[in-house]
């Protein structure tokens, strides 16, 4: 009898220890995962990442007797970057195929330039470090957007990571780049296109995560549409009706979190310089 009662106290005792600490875990929403997720990868300082990119831009009619067109570009990348925060250095060879050709273009960064190697072209041009610092940040994924340009954030989980779905909130999303082109700008106005021009119809993404909340994987897909124009005659769009342009991302990074070489180019110091 004493044994029995012993055992049951001993496992009442551990229930109520499991349930103690259950209790002073606090479960994340999805929220607060994707924020985690980019917060973590704003911290990274070497990137493995492959990845895919396809754009469809579609026309709409400039008059009730012509037609609509359309064009697809598709890009297959490969980035690596290394010491991203500091003397950092970066490879990016893309192949791209449009027009029914297919072409490499090679982007490198090292020691305070950018180095391109595209159509037997290779050049180079002193980039402020300031400068090169947000291109990387963009390229590699360490940018992110304010809160409140996120919704319909959901968390689900495969494989045993934690998958988080979400949605931008075109709006928000037009008044943070309109505020940043402003920021940018410095009171030149010029432009091709104007960001009053375009209305970001939908924004979608998803990201599957390791334990440190880094991606392992990320796709992204925009929907970007022109507004209608019919005075005046700025821009690449003026004219067109319903013109829009799609893209999906798809990105698979390798072994996040972990240190990364980048090799560059041998014969970089061969490349011409570019005068702004």
């Amino acid at each position: 009898m004493k044994k029995n009662v012993k055992k049951v106290t001993i496992g009442v005792l551990s229930c109520s220890l499991l349930l103690t600490m259950s209790a002073c875990t606090k479960k994340r929403s999805a929220e607060e995962v994707l924020q985690d997720s980019l917060k973590a990868s704003a911290k990274q300082e070497n990137i493995d990442a492959t990845g895919k990119v396809d754009c469809k831009i579609e026309s709409g009619k400039k008059s009730s007797s012509s037609s609509g067109s359309s064009m697809n570009l598709a890009l297959d990348l490969n980035l690596k970057g290394q010491n991203l925060k500091k003397d950092p250095k970066m490879s990016l060879k893309m192949n791209i195929n449009m027009f029914g050709m297919s072409f490499d273009a090679n982007t490198y960064y090292a020691d305070g330039y950018s180095y391109t190697d595209s159509m037997g072209t290779k050049q180079k041009e002193k980039v402020d470090a300031k400068e090169l610092q947000k291109q990387l940040n963009s390229m590699t994924g360490q940018s992110s957007l304010p809160k409140n340009c996120y919704k319909d954030v959901k968390l689900t989980k495969k494989d045993g990571n934690n998958v988080v779905a979400y949605s931008i909130d075109g709006k928000e999303l037009g008044k943070y780049l309109k505020q940043e082109s402003n920021k940018n700008s410095k009171g030149t106005s010029n432009s091709t296109l104007s960001l009053d021009d375009v209305n970001i119809k939908s924004m979608k993404g998803s990201r599957t995560l390791n334990d440190k909340d880094l991606p392992l994987k990320e796709s992204i897909t925009l929907v970007v549409e022109n507004k209608k124009k019919s005075k005046t005659d700025n821009n690449m769009f003026s004219g067109l009706t319903n013109g829009k342009t799609t893209v999906k991302i798809n990105v698979t990074y390798k072994n996040p979190g972990k240190s990364v070489s980048v090799t560059l180019p041998k014969d970089l110091s061969s490349y011409k310089l570019q005068k702004k």
